[in-house]
């Protein structure tokens, strides 16, 4: 896994919050389709979490006290042509929103009630960089259609709407009137939040790394994926999977991702920025040498990610951004379906988000639509791979 440092991220990261106008949609003729800053930022103030993180500390409670999910902070993200393609909108102690700012894209495209999506890091997950860069194209794609602003588009931005995405209650009480909506959720299955260095990486035996915590290389992403698969699963029985903290490191979990990366395991490539292994050799590795009685690699596909969740088993997913030369596997380990109308029941649409785990020590992880990937033709795409029914 190669970090991706600020120089990149500023790409994606651009801030205008001192002038909400000074971005113009210079790609679409639709000036109405434009949601401004100020537009997003009262979204984002009026679904503000009403019940706590459950993972936020009690340090971290008492200190923010009465403030504790509210709103926080909101970036905008530009495409290349400097128009807004959304916003990442934060809340103080845990959650955060991710907006379209195209009226006529879906509203949100990703969320999370627990965990934060900071906009300051100098660093983020590939799998990341590459959703942010893919749902950038989906917008890009709405507003090459130069397609009219709709009532049906206008609906979906209402505040109802956007409550029954996120579970959030609207800000006038229930919603009323139309037809029953349908909700399904699975999951998150995982309940590690685990990383590639701050003590995971005590065992792994690449040395020298000053700036690494022990000195030593990154566990690399593929290990830390697999080993939060393998202790979902709790097996093989040569391990303690009770002497391991679903948050902090532990030496059983060192040992753990160690393992996984040694030359017969996924023979990670260590390096002290960077550590990589080939996402195609995990299904084998799982049978072979933790005797796995069953795993399947191959092209991704968003219905086999749904089903395999749904009967309890986490998904491997990996991706590769060659214009990056980088590469990243993560775990989709939940998922949401709904099935929203219209309020005249005339109209009706099915949202699938699925629930990412990083491997980032929590951070970033959430609900994210699927279909992003496909938005676009651009690299960002490429070897869009899954490692799925992996059974003891």
């Amino acid at each position: 896994m190669k970090k991706i440092y600020f120089f990149i991220i500023a790409i994606l990261l651009y801030s205008c919050s001192n002038n909400d106008e000074l971005i113009q949609p210079n790609t679409t003729e639709c000036k109405e389709c434009l949601v401004s800053i100020t537009e997003a930022k009262s979204i984002g103030v009026k679904h503000e979490l009403t019940t706590i993180p459950t993972r936020a500390s009690n340090t971290k409670l008492k200190s923010l006290g009465n403030s504790l999910g509210k709103f926080e902070n909101i970036k905008e993200v530009t495409d290349s042509n400097n128009v807004i393609s959304y916003y990442i909108i934060n809340y103080k102690g845990g959650g955060f929103l991710i907006l379209s700012a195209d009226k006529r894209a879906r509203p949100v495209l990703a969320y999370s009630n627990e965990n934060s999506f900071p906009i300051d890091n100098t660093e983020y997950p590939e799998g990341v960089v590459d959703w942010l860069e893919s749902s950038k194209k989906y917008v890009a794609k709405v507003r090459e259609s130069k397609a009219k602003l709709s009532s049906d588009d206008m609906e979906l931005w209402s505040d109802c709407m956007i409550s029954r995405v996120t579970k959030r209650p609207p800000v006038d009480g229930e919603c009323t009137g139309g037809c029953p909506n349908t909700s399904f959720t699975r999951g998150p299955l995982l309940k590690t939040e685990w990383s590639q260095g701050n003590g995971f990486n005590s065992q792994v035996p690449f040395t020298g790394c000053v700036n690494n915590a022990y000195n030593r290389a990154l566990v690399g992403c593929v290990a830390v994926a697999m080993a939060q698969v393998m202790k979902y699963h709790q097996y093989p029985n040569t391990f303690n999977w009770n002497a391991m903290d679903n948050f902090s490191a532990r030496d059983e979990t060192a040992r753990l991702m160690a393992d996984i990366g040694a030359p017969d395991g996924v023979n990670m490539n260590y390096g002290c920025a960077a550590s990589g292994a080939y996402s195609e050799d995990i299904a084998g590795v799982l049978k072979k040498k933790y005797k796995y009685s069953s795993a399947t690699f191959s092209n991704y596909n968003p219905a086999t990610v749904e089903s395999e969740i749904s009967a309890g088993r986490p998904v491997l997913l990996s991706g590769k951004n060659n214009a990056l030369g980088a590469g990243h596997a993560w775990v989709a380990d939940g998922y949401r379906r709904d099935k929203i109308f219209s309020s005249n029941c005339n109209n009706s649409w099915t949202y699938l988000y699925f629930h990412m785990n990083w491997g980032w020590g929590g951070s970033q992880d959430g609900y994210y639509s699927f279909d992003n990937w496909s938005a676009g033709t651009s690299s960002y795409n490429d070897d869009k791979k899954m490692t799925y029914n992996i059974k003891p």
